[in-house]
């Protein structure tokens, strides 16, 4: 275990091996790094339902360097989230779409992980979570990480994304509840 997510790992649940593999990757790196994220942090200890991804990345990029960017189209969310994180990570309210489109950096890591999934009726997020990936791609180089929350076999917020990510080439390295694939 990746001993930076020791305090963590166990309310991390289903979310803890990729956040281990996902963060060593971004640690092998060796310098400071760029997270872009879609969908915040909504509660302090939001662990379980929602993965607290926010509060992850702040605290690795206040560790190892680096920025996190991170979207959300619900201002009471946003306004929370800032509570909960350093000066190191900068969330704005906007539509994500929109936002990663005019945004102009090179993302070590893109975690998407916006619209909520209603697992009787997914297909709303999943095609919402494609869009923000066709937004992104030139957000991405060799060597970024891509990673999707929320995802069963067969249905999720990844599960276009990775038909896209497969066609494209890129190299799994995490096929659970999140998704995630180096660029290639």
């Amino acid at each position: 275990m990746n001993l930076y997510l020791k305090d963590v790992y166990d309310k991390l649940y289903k979310r803890a091996n990729a956040f281990d593999i996902i963060t060593s990757k971004l640690e092998e790196l060796n310098r400071p790094v760029t997270i872009i994220e879609t969908g915040c942090s909504r509660y302090a200890d939001s662990w379980y339902g929602d993965g607290n991804s926010t509060v992850v990345w702040d605290n690795f990029v206040n560790i190892f360097g680096g920025n996190v960017y991170s979207v959300d189209i619900d201002p009471v969310a946003t306004a929370h989230a800032k509570i909960l994180v350093s000066k190191k990570t900068i969330i704005e309210t906007s539509d994500s779409v929109e936002w990663l489109k005019k945004l102009n950096l090179k993302a070590d890591l893109l975690y998407l992980d916006s619209y909520d999934i209603d697992w009787n009726n997914p297909d709303p997020s999943m095609k919402h979570h494609a869009k923000e990936l066709n937004a992104s791609l030139h957000l991405l180089s060799i060597g970024s990480i891509v990673a999707v929350d929320d995802n069963l076999p067969n249905v999720g917020k990844g599960y276009i994304v990775e038909s896209v990510a497969l066609a494209l080439g890129w190299t799994p390295i995490v096929n659970e509840y999140i998704k995630a694939w180096v660029v290639t």
